[in-house]
């Protein structure tokens, strides 16, 4: 059975001033061999484009590829955008698309930053509505016909959902529920706070590219220029439900990007206040993912553990404890830890310092 169909937002009208073009790429993407050019493919336009950028992401793919070509209940495409990849993923994203007519991608034969990929996959993408997946995590199913549904009860232009955190080999770590007015969500925003998960979201087309798409001047916090500019025009919102597995990495950020980040969100949210009229907000410098040094990657280790323990996932939390103890046999915290895994019938201990939330999505690898 199809996904109800979905109505356009309820949008203000857009001031000519809010529109813009999107930036040109600093390189133009082909069709992948043998794809077939949007404008000329056949049949209905699809419910939902999916689009998702990927770099060298042979390692989680295949898991990736077959969650979103299980999704049911809705017409889709899958619109790829292999940003000059070097492994297996060319010919992985070839073969898919080979075997499925719904999966489309997209080429750089050199490499540009995600805003440029995600700006030429929304401008390819045949349906109203865009739906982000990354390359390393998972669509539950039935989320895109889930969301649709949502999407046409709220009439919202933007909406994420909850997410479920896990490490890279896929163990569960936490669930992740963020709040779901729009209130809520845009005060977070404000705040630089990402209230709206990048991978899990949905979004009209149209109003994206009306407001100028992923703007690189805002490289590392784009989702959240993107979704204050959104707004400004309609309406933001969460499902709450659990529709995407959310890979979360212990791998460091370099000092120049968590600057970046920063001061892209800083800037992003101030800019939005001034639009708004109102008084500018407090953004902290707090950074949820670990820096370069081990210090910062061995606390990243400690803090998934207790994710993990705190949330049921007890052998997860051992592994993560006997992982800490291994570099740091005399840390008292890792042995809280341990205590935590090793007794489901009592209270587990509470790490010293509050776990932070996350709200980007970290790079590489790394864990227990």
């Amino acid at each position: 059975m199809e996904a109800p169909a979905c109505p356009e937002p309820d949008l203000a009208p857009l001031p000519p001033e809010a529109e813009r073009a999107m930036p040109e790429p600093p390189a133009t993407p082909t069709w992948a061999e043998g794809v077939q050019p949007a404008e000329d493919a056949a049949g209905p336009p699809p419910d939902v484009s999916v689009l998702m950028p990927v770099h060298n992401g042979e390692a989680f793919l295949a898991e990736v590829l077959a969650s979103v070509l299980g999704q049911r209940g809705c017409r889709f495409e899958l619109v790829a955008i292999d940003d000059a990849s070097s492994d297996g993923t060319t010919a992985m994203l070839r073969a898919a698309a080979e075997a499925d007519p719904r999966v489309r991608v997209l080429r750089f034969d050199r490499n540009v930053d995600i805003c440029h990929g995600l700006n030429a996959g929304m401008s390819v993408a045949r349906s109203p509505w865009i739906a982000r997946c990354d390359a390393d995590d998972v669509m539950l199913p039935g989320r895109l016909a889930s969301q649709l549904a949502f999407a046409g009860s709220t009439g919202a232009v933007a909406m994420g959902a909850f997410v479920e955190l896990i490490d890279r080999r896929g163990r569960r770590l936490r669930d992740l529920e963020v709040p779901l007015t729009h209130e809520e969500i845009e005060g977070g925003l404000l705040r630089g706070v990402c209230t709206l998960q990048h991978t899990a979201m949905l979004f009209h087309r149209e109003t994206a590219m009306r407001l100028g798409g992923y703007d690189p001047a805002f490289a590392s916090a784009e989702d959240l220029h993107l979704w204050l500019r959104m707004a400004e025009v309609g309406r933001l919102a969460n499902q709450p439900e659990v529709l995407q597995r959310y890979r979360y990495f212990s791998e460091s950020m370099s000092g120049s990007r968590r600057e970046e980040q920063f001061e892209n969100t800083k800037r992003a949210a101030l800019e939005a206040c001034a639009r708004r009229g109102i008084s500018p907000v407090s953004v902290p410098r707090e950074h949820w993912r670990p820096a370069q040094d081990r210090n910062s990657r061995y606390e990243a280790l400690l803090q998934m553990g207790w994710w993990a323990s705190t949330s049921g996932e007890r052998r997860t939390g051992f592994s993560y404890a006997c992982a800490c103890l291994k570099q740091r046999p005399a840390d008292r915290r890792a042995w809280a830890l341990l205590r935590s895994a090793l007794c489901p019938g009592g209270p587990p201990a509470a790490p010293k310092q509050p776990i932070p939330t996350p709200t980007r999505k970290a790079l590489a690898v790394g864990g227990a």
